[in-house]
């Protein structure tokens, strides 16, 4: 690979992650998703999330960690440095008994909006966003609270005790969640080594109606296809055996995929915010 390919390689990504956040809503296809509305949301993230698996380029922090809806969804990770999501449904009364072990009262309301528990930069970070009566609530905190004693203490107790229960919640037999859709970017690849791997063509391509242009400055080259979440298996299938320098073919053209997205009921609410 050329150092200028690596390069583009990083731009693309960093570029996919300034851009991004932004909201899909398939509103058409299944309207109770839409409905649904997120009451807890929880993200662990890097200030370089970019991580290398095998020779495929991924992104370590797109979806949440957590995240809990008011019809008692459960969407979570079940280890940190995983991609999986699972997935379970809380009766009333579980998901009732779940937030009064969170706890939320006034003290974690009263908090501002961002704390950092030293003066490094480039360190792991903290969101919990909560919605009470269409109001959200949104506290970040900067510093490794995972496993630092010395950054716990300089961490606000009222989001200490609610992240400990956040990251402590768990179900064993959860199965893995099956996003509606999963969200694809490409990029021209015309430097690209070795036959290009040709692009299913049951899936969506370049003219397929739900796929987008991107049309702000960095990447308006760039495409976004969204792929039912039933193919999920099979892209990721096909994405694992991609080699480093390797293009697929869509529309007889060689793209480079970057990392993907699931797409998530309710996320127009948080994304952005």
């Amino acid at each position: 690979m050329t150092l200028l390919n690596s390069f583009m390689r990083i731009v693309f990504l960093f570029v996919f992650l300034v851009s991004y956040p932004h909201s899909t809503v398939f509103s058409e296809e299944k309207t109770e998703i839409v409905n649904r509305k997120p009451i807890i949301y929880f993200d662990e993230s890097s200030a370089w999330p970019i991580r290398k698996d095998t020779t495929i380029w991924q992104l370590n922090s797109i979806n949440p960690d957590f995240v809990l809806y008011d019809d008692g969804l459960v969407i979570f990770k079940k280890d940190k440095d995983q991609f999986d999501l699972y997935s379970v449904q809380l009766t009333k009364d579980e998901m009732n008994g779940l937030l009064e072990k969170f706890n939320i009262g006034d003290d974690f309301m009263k908090l501002e909006g961002s704390y950092s528990t030293n003066n490094l930069f480039d360190q792991l970070t903290y969101l919990i966003k909560y919605w009470q009566n269409s109001k959200m609530k949104r506290v970040l905190v900067s510093g490794p609270i995972r496993d630092s004693e010395e950054n716990r203490k300089n961490t606000p107790p009222a989001f200490l005790e609610l992240f400990d229960q956040i990251i402590s919640f768990t179900n064993k037999d959860a199965p893995l969640w099956q996003p509606e859709k999963v969200e694809i970017h490409l990029y021209p690849f015309t430097d690209s080594q070795g036959e290009p791997v040709p692009w299913p063509k049951e899936w969506p391509d370049l003219n397929h109606p739900t796929t987008k242009k991107n049309a702000d400055e960095w990447s308006k080259y760039s495409y976004t296809i969204y792929l039912d979440g039933e193919k999920k298996d099979e892209f990721e299938e096909m994405f694992s055996s991609l080699k480093e320098e390797q293009a697929v073919l869509i529309n007889e053209k060689p793209w480079y995929i970057a990392p993907k997205r699931y797409i998530l009921p309710g996320e127009e609410m948080w994304v952005g915010n």
